[in-house]
């Protein structure tokens, strides 16, 4: 009966990892994924804020009126420009947006939903308008900002091969907890017969 137990618990510990490599791949932002997305060429060369919204939004609204605020700033008005993208009544826009929150890993509860650079932000409060400022000053400054949205826009972006990077460090991962299960497993087996 100990020998059935056994084989069964090691049956499961070698399969086990497999459940977890076969599992959906993730896309996440890396190294990996910004190398293949385009930086601005010179430092000082405006950053876009890419604004996906809803005509009925109110925190779009607000955070629209707060962007306009910005532009108005002569130091701030010069670093940035606003892309907007409504989503309710635009298909492809809305296409867009599923990819972006594909690339981020995210799931959206509504809008706006907004990216500078590499760095996106949900949900609008003026809690978050210092943030902003910090992130427009920070991707305006730096000669590597990428600028994600534009590129998922032009196709720059290959989904097919993010993810297939992704199932490649799964599968390396789930090998080394394979490896690492049969040693302890082996281990407990054979030094448990020599103390019999």
């Amino acid at each position: 009966m100990r020998k059935y137990i056994y084989a069964l618990t090691l049956l499961f510990l070698l399969c086990f990892p497999f459940t977890i490599v076969e599992g959906k791949p993730k896309v996440k932002t890396t190294t990996t994924t910004t190398t293949m997305t385009t930086t601005t060429a010179l430092v000082g060369k405006k950053v876009n804020i890419y604004v996906f919204y809803g005509i009925d939004s109110n925190p779009s609204s607000s955070l629209h009126d707060y962007l306009n605020t910005l532009k108005s700033d002569s130091e701030l008005s010069r670093m940035f420009e606003v892309v907007d993208y409504e989503i309710t009544q635009n298909k492809e826009y809305e296409e867009l947006f599923e990819k972006v929150l594909t690339y981020f890993d995210y799931d959206a509860k509504g809008v706006p939903f907004y990216v500078v650079g590499d760095t996106y932000f949900s949900g609008y409060t003026k809690k978050k308008d210092e943030e902003i400022v910090a992130t427009i000053k920070e991707k305006y400054s730096n000669l590597e900002t990428p600028d994600v949205v534009g590129d998922i826009a032009k196709g720059a972006i290959d989904f097919d091969k993010l993810n297939h990077e992704e199932k490649k460090q799964n599968q390396i991962t789930g090998y080394i907890i394979l490896g690492i299960t049969a040693f302890a497993i082996g281990g407990i087996v054979f030094g448990r017969k020599r103390t019999e």
